[in-house]
């Protein structure tokens, strides 16, 4: 049997999914969304995690995934950000001035106290996550980056979890974004994490020679390597660069 992982959410409910489809439906659970001044919710749902009750009803999920073990082997989460906003599809969206800086702080904090949860839930059902926060240890480039010392003290180096990173052109072209993204991946290297890498391609048939080199500075024993023009990638092809012999790690 091949592995099985599934896509889930960081910061928005997935309505393909009943315990999802219920929170959004559920006027008594209305207080699980973030909300602007005028009693709106911010992005049409956003989680609000500085809510225990809604992280409590996002640890179901969790229960849900740990439940499908033997099936399931790990979870991909997706876009979980800082303490300033949340990343919609094409654009970080900063939360509305209603919402307080302590606001803000206690979602952060109630996100990460939520993966780390899900950590151990998954990791006590022989499961793994793939994380994709946007983490630095600058955060002064976006209040959407997630503190690297935040995820490591929080989340930390003793649990069984991989690290979902982009190695793209912004990396490439800004050297302040490229320095702060290998600072993060060695430092979570050292501390037993596991980086799978994607590169984003302006042509399918050519991976950057850069990504490679990104990778290959962070690469690990678990580590893994991928690229492709999209998300839904329809000219998707195997790269002859997945087959050479690199070395160890």
């Amino acid at each position: 049997r091949k592995p099985c992982f599934v896509y889930r959410q960081g910061w928005f409910p997935q309505a393909e999914f009943a315990l999802d489809a219920a929170a959004i439906d559920s006027p008594e659970l209305e207080g699980f969304w973030t909300h602007c001044a005028n009693g709106t919710r911010f992005l049409g749902r956003a989680w609000d995690f500085g809510n225990s009750n809604g992280r409590e009803y996002w640890m179901r999920i969790g229960k849900e995934l740990a439940g499908d073990a033997g099936v399931v082997d790990g979870a991909y989460i997706d876009d979980m950000d800082g303490e300033g906003c949340y990343h919609t599809a094409d654009h970080d969206a900063p939360f509305p001035p209603s919402i307080s800086p302590q606001q803000r702080w206690d979602m952060y904090m109630g996100r990460l106290e939520l993966w780390r949860w899900l950590v151990d839930a998954m990791n006590a059902a022989g499961q793994q996550p793939l994380f994709a926060p946007s983490v630095m240890f600058d955060q002064g480039l976006s209040s959407c980056l997630i503190g690297e010392r935040d995820w490591m003290e929080r989340i930390g180096h003793d649990a069984g979890y991989l690290r979902f990173a982009i190695m793209g052109p912004q990396k490439h072209s800004n050297a302040t974004e490229c320095t702060g993204f290998m600072m993060n991946g060695i430092e979570e290297l050292r501390s037993g994490v596991h980086t799978v890498m994607y590169a984003p391609l302006a042509n399918v048939s050519v991976i950057p020679p850069w990504a490679i080199a990104g990778f290959l500075i962070l690469r690990g024993s678990y580590s893994y390597f991928g690229a492709s023009t999209g998300w839904q990638n329809q000219d998707w092809q195997w790269h002859h660069e997945y087959d050479l012999d690199y070395g160890v790690p």
